[in-house]
């Protein structure tokens, strides 16, 4: 799958494309930036085409409207705004949710060659925990029984693995 996008930068605009890999049930396969802990758990869900297109869409919407010097300054600043636009609407951020919008700041940080992928593998899990620290009261654990309380958790344990 081929995501383009107008990206600003300064008084510019330019476009960025990456080819995201599907899986085969026709998901996003995000396998290539998540750590390990991420890949292959019930609890981590690869995302549907359409949310995944349309998340890195709202997200670079956003990263358009921040006025930073700083290219990845301006994309965790855009991600902080799409992470509370979304708990604004639902009162809370499922963990596979924030793994979901992590993916798309890397898609992004790749496109917009900023990072490599290595470069990307290595600070996932921070960004992770970063934006867990920043809106914690409203991170919820995935499981199959459906949203739990983060601390503790098993999310939370798989997260710090990756230290």
């Amino acid at each position: 799958m081929n995501l383009t996008a107008q990206i600003k930068e300064g008084l510019t605009e330019r476009t960025i494309q990456i080819e995201l890999p599907l899986s085969p049930l026709n998901r996003v396969d995000p396998r290539w930036v998540r750590p390990s802990a991420f890949h292959y758990h019930p609890d981590y869900i690869f995302p549907e085409v359409d949310v995944a297109k349309e998340d890195f869409l709202n997200l670079v919407s956003k990263v358009n409207a921040v006025c930073l010097p700083n290219c990845l300054g301006r994309f965790k600043l855009g991600l902080l705004h799409v992470i509370d636009e979304h708990i604004e609407k639902y009162e809370r951020l499922i963990f596979c949710d924030l793994l979901m919008y992590v993916d798309c700041l890397a898609y992004l940080c790749y496109a917009c060659k900023v990072l490599s992928k290595n470069e990307i593998r290595d600070r996932y899990a921070f960004w992770a925990k970063e934006l867990i620290q920043a809106r914690k009261p409203y991170i919820m654990a995935s499981t199959n029984l459906g949203p739990r309380p983060f601390t503790g958790s098993k999310n939370e344990s798989d997260l710090e693995s990756c230290f």
